[in-house]
């Protein structure tokens, strides 16, 4: 009996060592599979970071990479845009360049007259050709000379002889009057210098060389021979260099 007793009790025993032998080996196997599922997990979550890092990189490269093609783009159109803007800029500095050309071309196609009156017409010498115009003072008459030479006057403390035009182109002269003025032609090329006789002055004027006739018909007179043209208005200029210089009018 006490050896049965005995053999239960070992029996027992070592059924009692196997359970706790199964407890450890299972309570190892679970924190192994605990182990295991956390290592896993972790590996999991570094993947995932790994892969999302590189997502990101990527991102951040293309990101980049499309921000140096729109940073070229921009700037090749903005090269684009200055290369227009320079050739806008010579253009436009070269139309204001024929501009200004074209002004002083257009300046040179004038000419200035002094207009005045002769026998009811109207009359222009070229402004070039006159000193002063002044008044009929102290007119001195001068014996045995052509009846175109009206006399002379003292001018600047010089002498100045006066024709009357109107005698010497054969108009008719209306005598003297207090509209009556002189104008000083002069020509410092020729060194000759006197005075002729206006009905009255009108004044200064600017006319465009190209609006004016070279050419009258119906000026077969001796006043042919000075004319330099006829304005649209018909003012007639005459030439004061032919004028000082020709040598029917005879002036001592």
């Amino acid at each position: 009996m006490k050896d049965e007793d005995k053999n239960n009790k070992e029996a027992k025993e070592a059924k009692e060592a196997i359970d706790n032998q199964k407890a450890k080996v299972a309570k190892v196997a679970k924190v192994a599979k605990v182990a295991k599922v956390a290592k896993v997990a972790k590996e999991a979550k570094v993947a995932k970071e790994a892969k999302v890092a590189k997502e990101a990189k990527e991102s951040i490269d293309n990101q980049k990479a499309d921000k140096n093609k729109k940073d070229k783009k921009d700037k090749k159109a903005e090269a684009i845009i200055t290369a227009e803007q320079k050739k806008q800029t010579l253009r436009e500095r070269a139309i204001a360049l024929a501009e200004e050309i074209e002004d002083a071309e257009s300046s040179d196609k004038y000419i200035d007259i002094v207009e005045f009156g002769l026998a009811r017409e109207k009359y222009g010498i070229r402004s070039g050709c006159v000193r002063q115009v002044c008044l009929l003072n102290d007119l001195t008459h001068i014996p045995c000379v052509p009846a175109y030479v009206l006399g002379v006057i003292s001018l600047h403390e010089q002498i100045i002889s006066v024709i009357d035009i109107r005698i010497f182109f054969g108009l008719k002269s209306p005598g003297i009057t207090n509209l009556n003025r002189i104008i000083v032609l002069y020509s410092e090329k020729f060194n000759m210098e006197f005075g002729i006789l206006a009905d009255e002055i009108f004044g200064m004027k600017s006319i465009e060389e190209s609006t004016i006739q070279t050419s009258l018909a119906t000026l077969s007179d001796s006043r042919a021979k000075y004319f330099y043209g006829i304005t649209e208005d018909q003012t007639i200029i005459l030439d004061g260099n032919k004028i000082l210089t020709d040598p029917d009018i005879m002036i001592e």
